[in-house]
């Protein structure tokens, strides 16, 4: 990190910058064996929300640890990660 001058310092300002601000990059996932791509920085809590799916009928597994929901929106994808989604879907007859 960090940007270094013409001797090779590095130029502490540019880590902090880079950390305090945040930048809009290309997160690649794959997500049920297809490759994806996102605008990032991107939490799991997000991710649902642009697949379009209602988080109370979705299951999630992350690099293969299944994701309790209350941690969906401080759980930050980065480039690689894999996903498995599951939406469970009802159905059934009514009698």
């Amino acid at each position: 990190m960090g940007t270094k001058d013409q001797e090779g310092l590095k130029d502490p300002l540019c880590d902090f910058v880079s950390f305090v601000v945040p930048y809009n990059r290309t997160v690649k996932l794959v997500i049920n064996g297809d490759d994806r791509e996102f605008s990032g920085p991107l939490s799991l809590f997000a991710l649902i929300e642009q697949l379009g799916m209602k988080p109370d009928r979705v299951a999630v597994e992350l690099n293969r640890d299944i994701v309790a929901r209350e941690q969906w929106s401080t759980t930050t994808l980065k480039d690689g990660d894999r996903l498995e989604i599951v939406h469970f879907v009802g159905g059934g007859t009514s009698e």
